[in-house]
């Protein structure tokens, strides 16, 4: 097994701030897509990389809202809270990473938000079509996240030149792709 240094923190912000691949969320705030190697030589292509401070917050006024109410159905009350917060999520710490480099499946934020700007196209569903460099199109399409994209062989998240909200396509859709998170606090 390979272990290799942990990349200076302010490298690894510094990184992040100077290229076109923040996201911003009205929950959890400001992030920034990254692909990250980790010190072991793992390679995860999509990590988003955030302030925990939202996220803290949002986890105490919940658990404050939950504490103690004995009306609430267990499924959303404190314990599966509390579990949603701490175990549903996949998480990365930031002294795990040896090296971070711009993910393929991160689409330009200015881009992905014309892409979601009709908001949801039926019940729980979001789709939209991309037209790369080639004048290829490809659908695409998410239930939940989208921070980072599947990518049709041969291209990246970069090659989209346009895209059509609220579009479909015959044919293969290309989903989101699971990320993890690693909070940074001077992000």
């Amino acid at each position: 097994m390979r272990h290799t240094k942990t990349i200076d923190i302010w490298e690894l912000i510094e990184f992040l701030r100077t290229r076109d691949a923040s996201i911003s969320d009205p929950v959890f705030g400001p992030g920034f897509r990254a692909a990250a190697r980790l010190r072991d030589g793992l390679f995860l292509p999509c990590v988003t990389f955030r302030n925990p401070d939202l996220t803290v917050d949002l986890a105490l006024r919940r658990f404050e809202e939950t504490r103690g109410n004995t009306e609430l159905d267990p499924s959303v009350g404190y314990r599966a809270v509390a579990a949603s917060f701490i175990t549903k999520g996949s998480s990365v710490g930031a002294h795990e990473i040896a090296g971070v480099e711009a993910s393929p499946f991160a689409i330009p934020e200015s881009m992905l938000r014309e892409a979601l700007l009709r908001g949801e196209t039926s019940m729980g569903w979001t789709t939209f079509v991309g037209e790369m460099r080639d004048s290829q199109r490809f659908w695409f399409g998410t239930s939940w996240s989208a921070d980072f994209f599947e990518m049709p062989d041969g291209y990246a998240a970069t090659d989209l030149v346009k895209v059509f909200p609220g579009q479909s396509l015959e044919g293969r859709c290309y989903r989101e792709r699971p990320a993890f998170e690693c909070f940074i606090d001077n992000l």
